[in-house]
């Protein structure tokens, strides 16, 4: 396996922390490689170490990427069910372990997932136990929503946060689709919205914002506005309370959508299955539409799910960018076959997006760290909200020069289109483009080599193909970006750094008599044999004796 860029850099500024600090937090988004980035780390430090988990997905889940990234790691498992220590990284849960305290063995690294739970009362008796056993034990974690929803920071157990990765940025890679937001105003609503007051915890009151919100005919004008704009696409509705989530699926059902509410009082085994047929494209009694309130916050990702509605206030920034996570996926064609997603429609309706005027600002991670004037953790410096504490820094205004770096201040609501990066420059593999119109991209290594193509230039296909594999492996379809994301994983994925990487010499050299004769035969006799390299014509060839393959694919696929 081949890191991205930012996930080396994201990993050896944790190393370097932990080295000189003890502890360190990072922050990554739903769809950077969360998990991925833990195992690397684990990798790194070596030792003894415990993964920290809330949940027993999360223990199943971390397990299977640490397998897949570190062959051969020795695992142990601490849980309600099994309960050994053997193993060099055993995957705990934390509600069991803080019932067994004396069961922790000499620790090197202790690393929380999800560590914006790690200040809640049981975490810090784990921590404090781990301590005792060995007060030299370093403290890591890794979290996508630093903020919690009772205001409490994380500096506890936390004194820096060495790593972030951005929204914006992931986007920009292609890893994420981009948002296409929305703020909706029902009629009177603004206003009072605007006028809603936090409770002691931090908190908006659901029930004041239900009674402002939840009337029939904003009811209606919701499904109105949502058949508008979004009338095709799977969508999740995230409601005041439980009463308006109810009244909201009425409105949907009134209106002949197939929609359906889950609720936090819903039977396992029946949230499953309606989970399920919620996730299915094409099932003839699938939902297009899922109501709740709060229970697909975190923790549930349905690829298709292309639109998000806000019928509520969001009391922290932090769960606004969950909720719309809940759409920003891309789309494994393999698994969804016939499905093409470009962008997430999100409708706002609750006034979130003008409480805090953007989804996230611009990070970069390789700045010098900059000291939060409110708790003074060191954070990247263009973090503009302290994940340890929440201190939000002041924006810039847009020309002023205010800020050292360079960088804008957030973005406006009216205009949230992500930049887009060079992905092109970014891949460590050289993709040449076959005709010269951009519209046909390949890179090939030893073991792999893949495809980006468009026959209209609006809707791009990804495919790959592995040695000795007989057919072609669809890897994504819709926007350039992440079709080119999708074509770089696929090779990450299945060369090593002795592949055909771009700064590699022989990649330069001159087609060999032998390619140049193959050439020839497909029409290239015109043209001279100095115009090719060894690489670029054995991505060429490529092409054209997979040209069937391909076209059908663009085709009928």
């Amino acid at each position: 396996m081949i890191d991205r860029t930012y996930q080396t850099l994201f990993v050896d500024n944790m190393y370097n922390a932990l080295l000189k600090k003890g502890n360190t937090a990072g922050v990554c988004p739903t769809g950077g490689g969360k998990t991925y980035i833990m195992a690397r780390l684990v990798q790194k430090v070596g030792g003894k170490i415990a993964v920290l988990q809330s949940r027993i997905e999360l223990v199943g889940q971390n397990m299977r990427k640490f397998r897949d990234v570190i062959p051969g790691l020795r695992m142990g498992l601490y849980t309600a069910k099994a309960k050994s220590w053997c193993g060099d990284v055993t995957f705990a849960m934390a509600q069991t372990l803080v019932r067994n305290l004396s069961s922790i063995p000499k620790l090197d690294m202790l690393l929380v997932d999800e560590c914006h739970h790690v200040v809640a009362p049981g975490y810090l008796k784990i921590v404090e136990a781990v301590k005792d056993k060995n007060p030299d034990c370093m403290i890591a974690g890794v979290t996508a929503t630093p903020a919690r929803g009772d205001g409490k920071g994380l500096r506890a157990v936390f004194d820096n946060c060495s790593a972030q990765i951005s929204l914006h940025s992931l986007i920009s890679m292609g890893f994420l689709v981009r948002p296409r937001t929305f703020v909706c105003t029902l009629g009177g609503t603004d206003e009072k919205l605007a006028a809603l007051r936090k409770t002691r915890s931090g908190e908006y009151d659901m029930h004041e914002a239900a009674e402002v919100l939840d009337l029939a005919v904003h009811n209606e004008a919701v499904v109105r506005e949502w058949r508008k704009l979004a009338g095709d696409r799977k969508t999740i509705v995230f409601c005041s309370t439980v009463e308006h989530a109810r009244h909201v699926l009425e409105a949907f059902l009134a209106q002949g959508v197939r929609a359906a509410l889950v609720t936090g009082d819903m039977p396992a085994g029946e949230r499953k299955a309606l989970l399920e047929r919620f996730d299915k494209v094409a099932a003839a009694n699938g939902v297009q539409v899922l109501v709740n309130v709060a229970v697909l916050t975190e923790g549930y990702d349905s690829q298709p799910v292309s639109c998000v509605v806000l019928l509520r206030p969001c009391s922290q920034k932090s769960t606004m960018v969950q909720m719309i996570g809940r759409g920003l996926r891309t789309v494994d064609p393999a698994i969804y076959p016939g499905v093409i997603k470009k962008d997430c429609i999100v409708l706002d309706f609750g006034r979130s997006l003008v409480t805090y005027g953007d989804l996230e600002s611009k990070v970069r991670l390789d700045d010098k760290p900059k000291t939060c004037p409110e708790c003074g953790a060191e954070i990247p410096r263009g973090v503009m909200e302290c994940p340890i504490c929440g201190h939000a820094f002041k924006a810039p205004a847009r020309g002023a020069g205010g800020d050292p770096d360079g960088e804008d201040g957030p973005e406006a609501v009216s205009n949230v289109a992500m930049e887009e990066v060079d992905l092109l420059n970014a891949s460590p593999f050289r993709w040449c483009d076959i005709f010269g119109s951009g519209k046909v991209m390949l890179a090939s290594g030893f073991e792999a080599w893949s495809a980006v193509c468009s026959a209209d230039g609006d809707t791009w296909l990804a495919l790959g193909r592995l040695k000795g594999e007989g057919g072609l492996r669809r890897l994504a379809v819709g926007g350039r970006i992440p079709a080119l994301a999708a074509a770089d994983d696929f090779l990450r994925l299945n060369e090593s750094d002795d592949a055909a990487k771009k700064n590699r010499r022989w990649l330069n050299d001159a087609c060999t008599d032998r390619q140049w004769g193959h050439l020839q035969r497909l029409g290239y006799g015109q043209g001279s044999m100095l115009s090719f390299t060894k690489y670029s014509a054995a991505c060429t060839l490529n092409f054209f004796w997979n040209r069937g393959l391909i076209e059908r694919e663009l085709l009928y696929g």
